[in-house]
């Protein structure tokens, strides 16, 4: 692209809109795959993307190649904008965390190419993301190629497949025109070669053809692992794998093990800069014979060992109660490892299997044949078996407030993570319902049971429709637990938190089958509750439930019994923000994240009972009218939300539209490319022979 007809282009468009919507679509790609450093944007046109950039804190500069583009950016920000270009840049070598460039490299002559990635390659510390318009149809696209083939002149310049390249989408449309995003990491440096043995292979070095299926697998379980957790990669190789289960979650120490040295002398040079990542030199069965007794919350099993009962015992003895294992099945090994009486013989559940993500033909070079497989440990395992090390939501103190105090409140505190706990529990409904089920029949530990009865009623108001006799059960079932609870508050730890949380689901389920008044006692119980004995965070239950409440009086036409209810909650809120820090939640320099997102809730809550009464004053109009007005005011932020989303929406299915049409345009101009070049050789043929005939 000449300078004149870029210099043109930003005359024209410099500033548009367009520009500000692209720039934070690419900021956010940079978030989701890199986090926060110093970037440089190559090719920054008006400056968009650095200005987006440090507005979210980045340290960013711009280069580009045109001088009416640079003197915008430079009238409108204070940040470092430089006119250069590649393959040449100014910068020292690995002077930048990132490295952003879109629309620059398809720019390039095709012989630049490799001089201008190894340029990227010096400048950057780790991260490389371009966007590379691969099928447009604009004249000035000097290199026009398909994704794979950028991906592998990445790849030889010395870049791997990003650990988190699977954020994002791999392609983003703008202006019109679709351009694939390629998301890279620099290799280091390394003196230790490789080979095609098994053990001595890294996909992550390989083009998506071949490393797809075996990276998405390990971003896959990677979403599987909680916070905090402790995990084994067995059978890491050259620890590629590791390193993207470490980079996708927040596992608080990731080991992998293998037994090749060579393997593991790569891993550490390539991938030990991550914090809370470890490779060590032996043999899986090795290492889990040294580790101790529950001690693992999650392992990755490559070579599918989990099919042999004496390894997964082995496996079973080191993890936790509700401790996961991901197994690489291979066609010999599934039917058993699939097979639920073979797993719970050995103490686990299949939780999920992973069809989506079995091999296909073309990346039968890694992992052939296999099926990845979750299994996870009996939660009921953890009976009598006190928590004894910090790990999400768990912490440790000598003195705990009952919030946190899980080990005084339960017979199984583990079944905080992996029943009751949503985000960290299991996923499988159906498994949630099981381990609810055997931990009623278990009859250990009143809290337990009411827990357990708790996530079932919730189950059951999710399942729909149900039977009135179904009702009748599941309300018999709540009366049975909340009997139980009265009856042994003066000695149970954690009064009144699941008096009211029966209360609460108890109260939906009788105004889902029309029974208002046996709903409106039950949310009164929530109400009158001493919901403060256990702790402020309870609260979100007793706000919830007196919104729900004056609701449902106005719509009787009781304003004044409405506006009883909604000063509870707005009570509720006023107590949020006059709490004791420390007898709340214990003095922890940083408490667990879900204190801020339940203070936060109630104080939502809060502000739509106080919304309502400031709406519904008494006297003040006909109980109709106020119900409109109520509604009006009180569902403004959800009605913005939901416009929002409908926007989305709209936005998704437009990109769609735009991204169909650039295909059929591109097809098109290849068909027209096509008869064009036949028609060519048509004319170059005829001119040979009218040649020949003079």
């Amino acid at each position: 692209m000449t300078l004149n007809i870029l210099d043109d282009y930003w005359q024209r468009f410099a500033g548009v809109e367009a520009n500000r919507l692209a720039a934070k679509r690419r900021a956010e790609v940079i978030v989701q795959t890199c986090g926060w450093g110093h970037v440089l944007d190559i090719g920054c046109g008006d400056g968009s993307l650095v200005r987006e950039l440090i507005e979210r804190g980045f340290v960013a500069d711009g280069v580009d190649s045109s001088q009416v583009a640079i003197a915008y950016a430079r009238a409108h920000s204070r940040a470092p904008f430089t006119q250069e270009c590649l393959p040449y840049l100014s910068a020292s070598a690995a002077s930048v965390d990132i490295i952003s460039i879109a629309n620059v490299l398809e720019n390039l002559d095709e012989s630049k190419i490799s001089g201008a990635l190894a340029e990227l390659w010096r400048v950057t510390k780790r991260h490389l993301i371009a966007w590379v318009a691969c099928d447009v149809p604009a004249p000035i696209i000097q290199t026009r190629r398909p994704r794979a083939w950028w991906e592998s002149r990445l790849l030889d310049a010395g870049f791997r497949v990003g650990m988190r390249a699977f954020n994002v989408p791999s392609s983003d449309t703008y202006g019109g025109a679709s351009r694939e995003i390629l998301v890279m990491e620099k290799c280091p440096a390394l003196d230790c070669d490789l080979d095609d043995s098994e053990a001595l292979i890294d996909p992550t070095t390989w083009p998506t053809k071949f490393s797809d299926i075996p990276v998405r697998r390990r971003y896959s379980a990677a979403q599987l692992i909680r916070e905090g957790d402790r995990v084994l990669d067995l059978s890491c190789g050259t620890g590629w794998g590791t390193h993207i289960l470490a980079a996708n979650s927040l596992a608080s120490e990731i080991i992998g093990i293998d037994s090749n040295e060579n393997a593991i002398e790569y891993a550490r040079k390539a991938f030990f800069a991550t914090s809370g990542l470890d490779f060590v030199c032996e043999t899986p069965i090795q290492h889990l014979n040294r580790t101790t007794d529950e001690a693992v919350d999650f392992i990755f099993d490559a070579r599918g060992d989990a099919g042999h009962t004496d390894f997964l015992q082995e496996c079973h003895r080191v993890l936790t109660p509700g401790g996961r294992v991901f197994v690489l099945a291979n066609t010999h090994q599934r039917d058993t490892v699939e097979d639920p009486n073979w797993a719970e013989s050995a103490g686990f559940f299949v939780e999920h299997t992973f069809p989506g993500l079995a091999t296909t033909p073309d990346s039968s070079r890694v992992e052939p044949d296999v099926v990845p497989i979750l299994l996870t440990k009996d939660p009921l395992s953890g009976i009598g078996k006190p928590i004894q090390r910090a790990i999400a939501p768990y912490v440790l103190d000598s003195q705990l407030p009952p919030l946190l105090d899980f080990n005084a409140q339960y017979e199984n505190p583990w079944l905080i993570r992996n029943m009751i706990s949503i985000g960290l529990r299991t996923f499988n409904e159906n498994l949630l319902d099981v381990v609810a089920t055997r931990v009623i029949e278990s009859n250990r530990g009143t809290n337990d049971i009411a827990a357990a009865t708790c996530v079932r009623a919730y189950a059951f108001l999710a399942a729909g429709d149900q039977p009135l006799a179904k009702v009748t059960e599941i309300v018999n079932e709540i009366n049975a637990r909340i009997v139980e609870l009265e009856a042994m508050k003066a000695d149970a730890g954690g009064y009144p938190r699941w008096e009211i949380s029966l209360h609460y689901v108890k109260a939906l389920i009788h105004l889902k089958i029309g029974e208002r008044e046996l709903a409106s006692e039950n949310l009164n119980a929530c109400i009158s509750l001493p919901y403060k004995n256990y702790s402020i965070l309870l609260g979100t239950k007793v706000a919830s439930a007196s919104y729900l409440l004056g609701l449902m009086r106005i719509a009787d036409g009781n304003i004044t019994s409405a506006r009883h209810a909604w000063e509870a909650g707005m009570n509720v809120g006023k107590t949020a923000t006059d709490i004791r820090w420390e007898r709340e939640f214990g003095q922890f320099p940083i408490p667990p994240d879900f204190v801020f997102r339940e203070l936060t809730t109630i104080l939502d809550l809060a502000t739509r009972c106080t919304t309502a009464l400031q709406q519904c004053r008494e006297g003040a109009m006909p109980p109709v009218n106020s119900l409109r007005s109520v509604v009006n005011r009180q569902w403004l932020y959800d009605k913005l939300h939901q416009q929002l989303s409908d926007k989305e929406m709209e936005m998704q299915a437009t990109v769609a539209k735009l991204q169909k049409a650039t295909a059929d345009s591109a097809k098109e101009i290849r068909r027209l490319d096509s008869l064009s070049k036949a028609k060519d050789e048509q004319i170059r043929q005829l001119k040979f022979l009218l040649a020949s005939v003079q």
